[in-house]
């Protein structure tokens, strides 16, 4: 039994392939502001993704949030920063 296991395989790899072949493919990403923002924003749908969320749910609430001048939500899992 190998040690690590195939990349190919783990949900995050794929979700990182993803994200990269995605940004490689939209030619509204080129100039680096656009694709810093692409980046970013992908990075939350895969995170959520992964955690069971809605990213849309999640955008909404940090929009309405930033707009309230209350904090802004995280996207750490809940047992992540708790000791």
């Amino acid at each position: 039994m190998p040690l690590v296991s195939n990349p190919k395989r783990s949900r995050q790899h794929q979700a990182i392939r993803f994200v990269a072949i995605h940004r490689q493919m939209t030619p509204g990403t080129r100039g680096p502001d656009r694709q810093g923002w692409c980046e970013r924003s992908c990075a939350v749908v895969v995170t959520c993704e992964l955690q069971g969320r809605r990213a849309l749910g999640f955008l909404t609430e940090s929009v309405k949030q930033f707009l309230a001048g209350e904090g802004s939500l995280s996207l750490l899992p809940p047992t992540c920063g708790s000791s």
